[in-house]
């Protein structure tokens, strides 16, 4: 395919992308107003990032906040790694940005300038977000909350393995 081909599927698989992100919302909007209490939004909202906003010669660690901030909830640094990738061409997998966001935020997380909030004992289950994000408890924020679709779960090693052999 030529390079021109490319541009035209990429602002049409784009558009889409708009257009299904707007339509969860109003999905979530209309839920949330016919029954505030029963109905629970399982993804957190994405928000769309306009690439004037953002800037790829950043480093890690300004790019992680300038998500961080978009988006005013815990990222998960595989879903940071999704949000570059929409962004820009960086040629790498979500999973190996996710290794560089990690590396690349280490003096964010020494200074407490972010904090780390896990779920369950999994250490794949690690989010990271703003320290005045966080309740008193240690629990977020319900208006900060992560993603749940970056939630991993934990393949046991253990005895109980072989149970049923």
């Amino acid at each position: 395919m030529s390079t021109n081909s490319n541009k035209i599927i990429i602002d049409a698989l784009i558009e889409k992308k708009e257009r299904l992100l707007a339509d969860i919302k109003t999905i979530d909007e209309t839920l949330k107003s016919l029954d505030s209490n029963s109905v629970k939004s399982e993804v957190a909202p994405v928000k769309n990032i306009s690439k004037t906003e953002y800037n790829s010669k950043w480093s890690y660690s300004k790019k992680f906040v300038f998500l961080l901030k978009e988006n005013n909830r815990f990222l998960h640094f595989r879903e940071a790694g999704n949000m570059i990738n929409s962004l820009e061409n960086t040629g790498l997998t979500d999973a190996e940005l996710a290794s560089k966001l990690s590396s690349g935020t280490q003096t964010l997380k020494t200074s407490n300038t972010i904090v780390k909030h896990q779920v369950g004992t999994n250490q794949k289950n690690c989010f990271w977000g703003r320290p005045n994000w966080l309740n008193e408890d240690g629990s977020i924020k319900k208006e900060h909350l992560y993603n749940s679709d970056y939630l991993s779960t934990k393949i046991s090693t253990g005895s109980e393995l072989f149970d049923d052999m």
